[in-house]
């Protein structure tokens, strides 16, 4: 083996001691796991509507994209007061180690398979869009954190 090769091995050793030996300001040792992705969602719900069918929509979205991609370990939802006509829904996203495909390619795939018209899909994103408006949407990303 090379004297490059072997500085090479050296050197890719030295940065994954470093990651995997990481220390906060106090001194704890810790890692970085997976991924969690968390969106906050706002359910508004009008006059002419009701939290049953903004759920029912929500339930549609998260059995049949969501939970079926494989990007994704785990998807949970979480809710506020259920008694308001605004209700926060937080969606965290716990993300695999290893992804070897687009996370929105898959999506896409899984939203052809369940809405093969691409007239249903539209009018099924309009109904849950009445409810859920995206630009409302907060978006924040961490990493698991594993104390030692």
């Amino acid at each position: 083996m090379s004297k490059q090769n072997l500085i090479g091995l050296f050197i890719i050793g030295l940065i994954g001691s470093i990651q995997a030996q990481k220390k906060m300001a106090n001194g704890q040792e810790y890692q970085e796991n997976k991924t969690i992705q968390i969106i906050e969602h706002k359910i508004i719900v009008p006059e002419n509507g009701s939290l049953k069918e903004a759920l029912s929509l929500t339930k549609e979205w998260t059995e049949n994209v969501l939970r079926k991609n494989e990007n994704f370990e785990n998807i949970q939802l979480l809710i506020s007061d259920k008694e308001k006509d605004t209700i926060n829904l937080l969606v965290l996203y716990k993300y695999k180690l290893n992804i070897s495909r687009s996370t929105n390619e898959i999506n896409q795939e899984l939203i052809k398979k369940h809405w093969p018209k691409d007239e249903d899909f539209k009018s099924f994103i309009k109904r849950l869009h009445f409810y859920i408006n995206p630009k409302l949407n907060k978006r924040s990303a961490y990493k698991e954190l594993i104390l030692k």
